[in-house]
């Protein structure tokens, strides 16, 4: 159960370090402690955390649409994160992987299954600039839902996503099984002008790679992002950023483009609670479809409290697809939420809802478009057996519907739902020095 809390923490270091891909304002840097340095040998002091689980899932309503059949699957998971103490050079990792075995009457995988998700993110602060990269690598069998994996069932709904269903290019829209990679590379540079205003540059690639036959559309993004930002007093900040994006489909559906111009605001409410919005006008153009503008914009509110956080949001705009349509633009909500009941008790909760429409292509085209509504959540509910052993049960539900157009397409359509119990073991932090 503490695990939770300290994944969530590096998961909170990594994001930080890595939003300078989406154009938001970023701290001055949180002062670490200052590891000691030698003059040679570089230093990797910091924290290490990790866990190790058995887990037991039993699924309804896969494989097809929804229906009466029950599958068992049998699994282990681990969850591993590291944050540096360097001041001017901090690095975050988390990693969420394991495998299960779903039974033999499982129409939908056979044999052992695996499940990879790992991100890596390096700062670099020197002087006025603040120089970040960050990676985010996802091998899964099936569209990411709730938790830190995105697999439901093996325990790890409390922390944050590595990529949900509308976060990262293996996001949006819930695929039949079928197993995808989805990568996403970014590195920014910002540069502090003054004690309040900064100019920041941002560039990304994602992709999106389906391993079976017909699993979907393999897809590829490249974005650019330039922006000013200045701080109004202690609390409050503005900002404008120019964002342009490219969506490639390997030369088999065309490709399209789009800029847009946003203005951001940021707020602290509290120590606890701060909010953010950006919002601007966007141009969508390509020789495959209809040019067309759309408003694009951002909503997100997050309270951090020691027993507790929770974090809704809200973002519109343009997306590659998912790999069911060549192009989309979609609205996507989500909540999370977790709470420390008493020392032995955690509570974790998990849920989102998303309506995409596919970019109308011209009529020399011929694939098909249309609308699809989905809508995911989990609860999970963990007991703390002893220092370094804990329990959990938990309940996932996903439950999507689409045009008729769109019915050959390799969607999931109905209500699915997992229940998953297991089993964690989560030792003492280990706290590495220099090598």
């Amino acid at each position: 159960m503490k695990l939770m809390k300290r994944l969530g923490a590096v998961a909170m270091a990594v994001g930080v370090a890595s939003s300078m891909s989406y154009g938001q304002a970023l701290p001055a840097g949180v002062a670490a402690p200052l590891p000691s340095w030698s003059p040679n040998l570089p230093s990797f002091a910091g924290t290490l955390h990790y866990s190790l689980s058995a887990f037991e899932t039993v699924q309804e309503g896969f494989y097809g649409g929804s229906g009466s059949s029950w599958y068992t699957s049998t699994g282990f998971s681990g969850n591993v994160g590291y944050s540096s103490t360097s001041e001017r050079f901090p690095f975050s990792m988390l990693y969420a992987g394991g495998v299960y075995f779903p039974d033999s009457s499982s129409p939908g995988q056979q044999g052992a299954t695996t499940f990879q998700d790992i991100v890596l993110s390096q700062t670099i602060l020197a002087g006025r600039w603040m120089l970040n990269v960050s990676d985010s690598l996802s091998y899964l069998p099936e569209s990411p839902t709730t938790g830190l994996s995105g697999v439901a069932g093996v325990g790890d709904i409390g922390s944050f996503p590595v990529s949900g269903p509308s976060i990262g290019p293996a996001g949006g829209v819930l695929t039949n099984t079928g197993s995808r990679i989805g990568n996403s590379l970014s590195g920014g540079a910002s540069r502090q002008l003054t004690g309040a205003t900064s100019l920041s540059a941002n560039g990304s690639w994602g992709v999106l790679h389906f391993l079976d036959d017909n699993g979907g559309i393999d897809s590829t993004q490249v974005s650019g992002e330039v922006g000013v930002n200045h701080r109004l007093d202690a609390r409050d900040s503005v900002g404008a950023n120019g964002v342009y994006s490219s969506y490639t489909y390997g030369g088999v559906l065309g490709d399209f483009h789009s800029y847009g111009v946003n203005a951001t605001f940021q707020r602290s409410l509290s120590r606890s609670l701060s909010a953010s919005v950006s919002a601007g006008p966007a141009w969508i153009a390509g020789s495959t479809l209809q040019s067309s503008v759309i408003f694009s914009g951002t909503a997100n509110l997050t309270y951090t409290r020691k027993y507790g956080n929770f974090a809704l949001g809200y973002n519109h705009g343009v997306n590659a697809g998912s790999g069911v349509q060549p192009g989309a633009v979609s609205d996507n909500i989500y909540l999370s939420a977790s709470h420390s009941f008493t020392q032995e008790w955690l509570g974790s909760a998990s849920t989102g809802y998303s309506h995409t429409d596919g970019l109308q292509l011209i009529q020399a085209v011929n694939y098909p478009t249309g609308s699809i509504s989905t809508f995911f959540g989990g609860l999970q509910v963990t007991r703390m057996l002893s220092r370094r052993f804990s329990a959990y049960a938990s309940y996932t539900a996903q439950q999507q519907s689409f045009s008729q157009s769109l019915a050959g397409q390799n969607a999931f359509n109905g209500v699915g739902q997992t229940f998953g119990i297991g089993i964690s073991y989560t030792p003492q932090s280990t706290q590495l020095g220099q090598f």
